[in-house]
């Protein structure tokens, strides 16, 4: 059965706004009219008619009463202020009457500064109750002075009705001023606030009712609600349980828990309006806090299947990774190959125009020996036929003959000399380039050894991109340092050979930007001033590369 069928029974009240309709058997049954939430309305009642202009005599009726206000004060400080001096000075301590007069300005100043400060915030619209009570205190200090300076001295003198008359009479104008600035406030404060709903609770119903005062002074203390809305709390919640008693002995049913949450949550300052729309809130809070742990799963499962995608993916680029650099050493060992046989080509070359040279030279001193021959035939016959004409001649002749041939062999054995000296620098060299290839060889193969070691340990490492990236120019700065120095460099050394790989190399090989590469040699620069290598183990380097992060981390927060 709904709500509005339950409650059409009822009599409204229509300071109420409707409530939602509800089975009877799940939620509480309430008229909606019997539940008032407690809104500001019930605590701040609108402000009375608009301010209006003072009329010409309002005006000067003002002024007068202002007027008067200040000549009542100045009397009143005027009567007390040599009283008060005097009597401070004979009977407070007071040393010298100037003194006493100090002390007597002193307490009339006071008064009037807290006087002048509790009026002005008044009228600013925020006041300060307890500012009154010093000034009550120090106006009740000079009333008592200003009576106490006229009653007669001494023990044993006597006093009758007159004295304490003019005691009361020393008095009265002082307090006269405080009851004017008093009515002043109060008219102030009426003014510039609105009104508004009691907040205090009368005395008188301390004396009527004084232990269910005491509860209601209670309520409102704990939980910060005005008299005048506890009240109406109270009066709503008497009339719904007045109408869920009469509704459940028309049902014929005991009230069910739901019902009974508004008697239930009123000592804890908790409306009937409030306390029917609970169950309905907690279930909608219910069903907000299940989606939210839904929604959480299923966030973490994409998170989970996400990452599942990104590590396969992250296998795959290592695999492909590693097949490409296996070919790159394959075509690295195959172009040193090439290499290896044209230098052996180029050193066969040299060795067979070696071998053409010195066989040129012996044809050219076989010719000489030949044409030589054939000269000193015809000389020999010349001389023949000449010998009994010129003996002397042919002497000579062959003294020349015998020098020329002394200064031919020693040109033969100088030249047979120079081509044994030729041959054994060519074959010199021919030995130290193969030894020089067969090193560089030696040393490619091994580079391509340790580059496909090292991918390999890093795609079982499964390095990220970007410290694949580092490794690898680490290692191309220590192989390139070992081809300029002849050793590999320690760590430290290695530093020093930062600027053998370009920022151009990095880009082309990891096909990054400028600042990428340029992050990239860095990187590699730190963990070589780490103590880190590029060949060196894999736990070992990835120890070192958490050591410089944390460095960059604090750093950054430096």
């Amino acid at each position: 059965m709904a709500i509005t069928d339950l409650t059409a029974r009822r009599p409204p009240t229509p300071t109420a706004p409707p409530a939602p309709a509800h089975d009877v058997d799940q939620v509480p049954a309430a008229d909606p009219t019997s539940t008032p939430p407690a809104t500001p309305a019930r605590q701040t009642t609108p402000a009375g008619p608009a301010a209006r202009t003072l009329t010409q005599a309002q005006t000067a009726a003002l002024s007068a009463i202002v007027v008067g206000a200040l000549a009542v004060a100045a009397i009143g400080l005027y009567l007390s202020f040599s009283y008060v001096a005097a009597f401070a000075h004979e009977h407070l301590g007071f040393s010298t009457l100037a003194h006493g007069q100090l002390f007597a300005l002193g307490l009339d100043a006071a008064i009037l500064v807290l006087i002048g400060i509790d009026l002005v915030l008044a009228w600013l619209r925020h006041p300060v109750s307890w500012i009154r009570y010093p000034v009550w205190a120090l106006t009740a200090a000079t009333v008592v002075i200003n009576a106490a300076s006229v009653l007669p001295d001494g023990t044993g003198a006597t006093r009758d009705s007159l004295d304490y008359l003019a005691a009361a009479a020393h008095g009265l104008v002082p307090l006269l001023f405080v009851i004017i600035v008093e009515v002043g406030r109060h008219v102030i404060d009426r003014i510039v606030r609105p009104r508004t709903a009691r907040q205090t609770i009368p005395a008188h119903r301390w004396i009527l009712a004084p232990w269910p005062t005491w509860r209601l002074y209670r309520r409102m203390r704990l939980w910060e609600i005005g008299y005048t809305e506890i009240l109406h709390r109270d009066a709503d919640l008497r009339a719904y349980l007045i109408w869920l008693d009469r509704e459940c002995d028309r049902r014929g049913k005991p009230a069910t828990a739901d019902e009974l949450l508004p008697k239930s949550l009123a000592p804890y300052g908790v409306t009937v309006a409030d306390a029917l729309a609970l169950p309905d809130k907690q279930e909608r809070e219910a069903h907000e806090r299940d989606t939210a742990r839904r929604r959480r799963a299923l966030a973490l499962e994409t998170t989970r299947v996400t990452d599942q995608l990104a590590a396969d993916t992250e296998r795959e680029a290592a695999q492909a990774d590693l097949e490409v650099a296996r070919a790159q050493s394959a075509g690295r060992i195959a172009e040193a190959r090439t290499k290896s046989d044209a230098q052996a080509t180029a050193a066969e070359r040299a060795a067979q125009a070696a071998a053409d040279l010195e066989e040129t030279t012996e044809l050219r001193l076989a010719r000489a020996r030949d044409a030589r021959a054939i000269r000193d035939e015809a000389d020999a016959t010349r001389e023949s036929e000449n010998a009994r004409r010129a003996a002397e001649d042919a002497k000579r002749a062959a003294d020349e003959a015998t020098l020329a041939a002394d200064r031919v062999a020693r040109e033969r054995a100088e030249e047979r000399q120079k081509i044994a000296d030729a041959t054994r620098a060519t074959a010199l060299a021919n030995r130290e380039t193969e030894d020089a290839n067969r090193a560089a060889a030696d040393a490619r193969r091994a580079a391509a050894e340790a580059e496909i070691a090292a991918v390999e340990a890093e795609a079982v490492a499964r390095l990220t991109p970007v410290k694949r990236a580092v490794r690898w120019s680490m290692r191309e700065i220590e192989s390139r340092a070992t081809a300029a120095t002849g050793q590999r460099p320690t760590p430290q050394e290695a530093v020093e050979h930062m600027k053998l790989l370009p920022y151009t190399e990095i880009e082309s090989r990891w096909t990054v930007s400028g600042s990428a590469a340029g992050k990239y040699r860095k990187r590699a620069e730190a963990m070589f001033a780490a103590g880190a290598t590029g060949h060196g183990d894999i736990a070992e380097w990835t120890a070192a590369w958490k050591a410089t992060e944390k460095a960059d981390e604090k750093a950054d927060d430096a």
